[in-house]
């Protein structure tokens, strides 16, 4: 890890903790119940906050519990946006995953691709995973992948500049989806993928929860996982994460309290690091209240 990684981490880090408390207050304010979880959930439980080298925090929340938060969006403090998956436009996906932002902690991306999300894509933000419940089986299968069908028609509708990962095939599949996908508007789209991923929400038949945004959609772990949550302490504040956490992290981590080698222990700036590095990142003080977050 660089010099600059490490000055960049520490700042990102207390940002990061800064929209975690706002989040956290109105969560408790309101009773919404959410989980620390990825990377977050084992900084947790290993370090008692952020794993040294990551750059985000991950929460996971049901889509009721996240309905709940939204509508109260109007009281977060005047630094922070919270940011559904419709806010970025009707006809402009970004992504499906709802956030929290700091206005004045971005990143430096591609000029057009932020002017046609409004500046919305490239704040420094909360990451809100909403989890659905989904049947174990062939039904479960067939639940999963066709979440993860519906969801990947509303690709077609993201900036052509929009950061994507790569994958063998991915020209052809983009081809097709074009094609197929844009013939039905985003909001219809929208609606079908969650109305579909929720389909178990309230059936004793979802037995288990899955998280459809992520690539592998088959991680599935025991609906109890989000019975009767703990509060935990990350980096002095109190966070709530699942009360089966060792489930969660040996099914995504193996050993998870085995340090990896040194080797890995850097950074991967959001996760698109072929389009952003640590020099990419801009901090301005709350008071100048600038309107234009990219430079």
């Amino acid at each position: 890890m660089t010099e600059t990684d490490k000055k960049i981490l520490d700042k990102l880090h207390g940002v990061l903790l800064d929209i975690f408390r706002e989040f956290n207050r109105v969560c408790q304010k309101y009773g919404i119940i959410y989980y620390a979880a990825y990377g977050t959930l084992l900084g947790v439980v290993r370090h008692r906050g952020f794993i040294p080298w990551d750059t985000d925090i991950d929460i996971w929340m049901t889509r009721k519990e996240f309905e709940k938060l939204y509508t109260h969006r109007d009281e977060f403090g005047d630094e922070y946006e919270l940011v559904a998956p419709q806010d970025y436009g009707d006809n402009k996906y970004y992504t499906s995953v709802p956030v929290l932002s700091h206005k004045y902690a971005y990143l430096k991306m591609d000029e057009e691709l932020c002017k046609w999300y409004s500046n919305k894509c490239n704040r420094i933000h909360l990451d809100m995973y909403m989890i659905d419940k989904t049947p174990g089986g062939l039904e479960g299968v067939v639940h999963r992948t066709m979440s993860r069908i519906l969801l990947s028609l509303m690709y077609p509708y993201a900036h052509p500049q929009r950061p994507k990962i790569a994958f063998f095939g991915r020209g052809a599949v983009e081809a097709i989806l074009r094609m197929v996908a844009r013939r039905v508007p985003l909001p219809r789209l929208r609606k079908s993928f969650d109305r579909f991923a929720r389909k178990y929400e309230d059936s004793p038949k979802g037995k288990y929860i899955f998280n459809s945004v992520i690539l592998d959609t088959f991680v599935k772990c025991p609906v109890q996982v989000l019975e009767d949550p703990e509060w935990a302490i990350f980096e002095g504040e109190k966070i709530l994460i699942p009360q089966m956490a060792d489930v969660i992290l040996r099914k995504h981590y193996g050993d998870y309290m085995q340090l990896p080698p040194e080797a890995e222990r850097v950074p991967h700036w959001f996760g698109v690091d072929k389009f952003v590095s640590a020099e990419d990142f801009v901090f301005e003080s709350s008071k100048e209240k600038k309107q234009n977050y990219q430079i």
